[in-house]
């Protein structure tokens, strides 16, 4: 710990009277060491000095899971979604062919709700597909053209959204799924 050590003189309180001064005490005046942490000031000083020298870490990307994990017996059920396929990791695999036909429908209402057109969101996704790509590891979209990562983050964002809005106002009767498959789409959107 950092110390810094004051020292005090106690003539002046000690022998003064009234409007009488220090400086004219002759006798031997007492004097007390009095230490005072300054380790507060030391401790800030040192984040500031380390955060000079940090370099800065990349950013996390959405990536698969690391292949020493895969084979582990529990992979499928920690790891793979139940119904629903967001994102380009598991997409268009036959198992989620339902959870599909969902999220088209989900889209369609979260449009139906929207100030915007389908073919607007879908632009504005284009226009940041650049930006979006550098949120995924390239082993994860590097089968993807750029038109079929924009249809595909428009379809799921919009169905997510649409599913997270019917899942808190309660509100699924509309979308004419069947109530078994609302718990296992939800197990899926929890779970994927």
């Amino acid at each position: 710990m950092a110390w810094r050590e004051h020292v005090v003189s106690m003539e002046g309180f000690l022998r003064r009277e009234g409007s009488e001064t220090s400086s004219g005490v002759t006798e031997n005046a007492q004097t007390y060491s009095i230490s005072i942490e300054y380790d507060l000031e030391a401790r800030i000083d040192a984040v500031m000095e380390a955060r000079k020298n940090l370099t800065p870490s990349p950013p996390p990307k959405i990536q698969k899971v690391k292949f020493l994990l895969r084979d582990h017996k529990d992979f499928q059920k920690h790891y793979e979604p139940r119904a629903v396929s967001l994102g380009p990791i598991h997409n268009g695999g036959k198992k989620y062919k339902l959870g599909e036909t969902y999220k088209l429908m989900l889209t369609c209402e979260f449009v139906k709700g929207s100030k915007e057109t389908i073919n607007d969101l879908y632009k504005k996704i284009g226009e940041k597909i650049k930006e979006l790509k550098e949120c995924f590891e390239k082993e994860v979209i590097e089968g993807y053209e750029d038109e079929d990562l924009i249809w595909l983050l428009l379809v799921d964002g919009c169905a997510l959204l649409q599913y997270i809005d019917c899942a808190v106002n309660n509100n699924f009767e509309g979308l004419k799924i069947k109530p078994d498959s609302i718990a296992f789409t939800r197990a899926g959107f929890i779970f994927a």
